[in-house]
């Protein structure tokens, strides 16, 4: 679902997807950022300078477009590893071409990435949600060039999660 709000100038990403195994299970998996290009090939994230996914911490993420690869400098800035809404998010820093880093003010382009594990009341079903939210001048230029490419990254990034808990 790609939404927009004009009243708060919001854009946003949204993709719902389910997968067989309990949000305990589906969690470390989710949380491992550096390991999600062993088990799916549309975002690959390398931890700057190594060390351990946690609040403050740098990502480069590579995002596969159906037309062409984007490479962005991100920082994680939220962890919440326990019920009943498991979430891990990150916010932008700036574009990267090639060795140049293009920092992004957030007046220009913010955005708010998260990816939530919740549990579907059953407790063998985990309902993941995969969103962003954009604001800033470019908002509406990134939302409507990048949008629907964006929510078809997040159903794939959804559905390899689906099959590797199949």
């Amino acid at each position: 679902l790609v939404s927009i709000n004009p009243v708060k100038a919001q854009f946003s990403v949204n993709a719902t997807g389910f997968v067989n195994a309990s949000p305990e299970d589906v969690w470390p998996v989710v949380r491992e950022l550096e390991m999600w290009s062993d088990w799916q090939d549309t975002f690959d994230i390398e931890l700057i300078d190594g060390g351990v996914v946690d609040v403050g911490k740098d990502i480069l993420i590579t995002s596969q477009f159906p037309t062409t690869t984007q490479q962005t400098l991100e920082t994680i800035n939220k962890i919440e590893p326990e019920s009943p809404r498991r979430k891990i998010c990150w916010i932008l820093k700036s574009f990267v071409i090639g060795s140049l880093k293009i920092p992004i003010p957030d007046f220009l382009l913010k955005t708010d990435r998260c990816i939530e594990i919740i549990d579907s009341d059953n407790g063998d079903t985990s309902i993941v949600l995969n969103w962003i939210v954009y604001t800033g001048f470019l908002a509406p230029i990134v939302i409507f060039t990048t949008g629907s490419d964006t929510l078809e990254l997040f159903d794939n990034f959804n559905d390899a999660l689906y099959i590797l808990f199949a």
